[in-house]
């Protein structure tokens, strides 16, 4: 996919798309439209255990190549993880504990997607424009989020009250958010959400119904006081406030930053830095290196010198770190006291995970064959199921696999790797009379 190092909950958000991706390994979807024509998507990796809920064929544990379904349910679990891409051009990362309900039609150019986010946090990322008949949605309770960015997260969980707090975190592009009402419409509190910003809905139960708040809650904007209490924002007020990277999961810290690097997703320079401070300070896993370094020289001369009944003593003492002094000066009518400290702290800057880019092969027609997530300098795997020979319908001949047309033997971007074909070796022959 692209990169190396940076990237839960319960509610009601309608999410209509956009643009997003990400990175590596195992389940892939196809969905058979009516016309025919395939959409791919494909789980690239799988940490720890999953499931997936399927009304004809009931629960079943996901594996690599496994084919998923209109109406499948995906769950992950406790310290577990799934990556999944929808037509090579829109990623999701499933975090630990996340539920959700995958509805997907259309082909690889028009299609409509929806995930159902019943629980947990999911980081969408679509790193191309959606055609005009597309669509791409995340709901979750009872508020709607038009995508018009690249990268996004949303993140549900339960208070102890039993009410939805939903958290919208907007790294690229914008997401326009509308409440919902108690029926599902929407309604005029709509906010635009852009890079660096985020959003927290707050969805209350009915107390005459006693339903899950998705039914019928009640939707409003809330921030978070210096108490840390959800406080309901004023019809005047904006409900947008800065993204707290350090509050999010490393994994998805390395995912985020993984997607700028390999350039599939820019993100604002300023929202890279902040990630990657975040990183420094979260440290756990991410090979970073902090090294601290105090060099102290102490030189201490005291001199005492008397005249009569006043008694001056001077004492200097000095401290240097890397040729640098700082002096303070104090002095009494009786004694004067010079004194030097300075410490010097050192801090690199993080090592990020081993970066990784996206290599995907395809055969002479244009057909994908396989996408690999290849660590940087190390070889992507040639695929099988390449057609080794073909008959040119414009020509006649027949043409033979000639090699691929890149190296990918020692990658260091990511890279589309297509074959070549040279023409069959033909003999003139010609028969001569006596």
């Amino acid at each position: 996919m692209k990169l190396a190092s940076l990237l839960h909950s319960k509610l009601f958000i309608a999410i209509s798309a956009g643009v997003v991706a990400t990175t590596a390994a195992v389940t892939s979807f196809l969905l058979l439209n009516r016309t025919e024509e395939y959409r791919v998507i494909k789980v690239f990796e799988k940490t720890g255990q999953a499931v997936v809920s399927r009304p004809s064929a009931g629960d079943i544990d996901p594996y690599v190549g496994m084919n998923l379904e209109n109406g499948d349910t995906v769950s992950t679990f406790k310290e577990s993880t799934m990556r999944i891409t929808l037509d090579d051009t829109k990623y999701l990362l499933m975090e630990p504990e996340t539920k959700i309900d995958l509805e997907a039609s259309g082909n690889s150019a028009d299609n409509k997607t929806k995930i159902v986010l019943k629980s947990g946090s999911v980081l969408n990322e679509l790193k191309e424009k959606l055609s005009s008949k597309s669509s791409y949605e995340v709901t979750a309770p009872k508020a709607t989020m038009a995508v018009q960015g690249t990268s996004f997260r949303i993140s549900i969980e339960k208070d102890e009250n039993g009410d939805y707090i939903t958290t919208l975190y907007v790294l690229d592009g914008v997401v326009k958010t509308t409440l919902l009402d108690k029926n599902g419409k929407p309604t005029s509190k709509t906010v635009d959400v852009k890079p660096d910003q985020c959003v927290i809905i707050k969805t209350e139960h009915d107390e005459h119904s006693g339903n899950d708040p998705s039914i019928d809650g009640k939707s409003y904007f809330v921030i978070k006081d210096k108490d840390g209490n959800y406080v309901p924002v004023g019809d005047n007020e904006s409900p947008i406030v800065d993204i707290d990277y350090e509050k999010m999961p490393l994994k998805t810290l390395e995912e985020l930053y993984t997607v700028d690097n390999v350039d599939e997703i820019k993100l604002d320079p300023e929202v890279l830095r902040k990630i990657i401070e975040a990183m420094k300070k979260r440290g756990d896993n991410s090979g970073e290196t902090t090294t601290t370094t105090t060099t102290t020289t102490t030189t201490t001369t005291t001199t005492t010198t008397s005249s009569g009944s006043d008694t001056t003593t001077t004492t200097t003492t000095s401290a240097s770190v890397s040729n640098s002094t700082t002096t303070t000066t104090t002095t009494s009518s009786k004694a004067t006291t010079t004194s030097a400290t300075t410490t010097t702290t050192t801090t690199t800057s993080p090592i990020p995970p081993a970066v990784e880019f996206t290599v995907k092969f395809y055969d002479y027609n244009g057909k994908l064959l396989s996408t690999q997530m290849v660590k940087k300098g190390e070889a992507a795997k040639e695929p099988s199921g390449y057609t080794r020979s073909y008959k040119d319908t414009k020509t006649g001949h027949t043409m033979l696999f000639n090699g691929w047309d890149k190296d990918f033997s020692n990658v260091t971007k990511s890279m589309n790797v297509k074959p070549k074909y040279k023409e069959k070796t033909r003999y003139k022959v010609t028969f001569l009379d006596y």
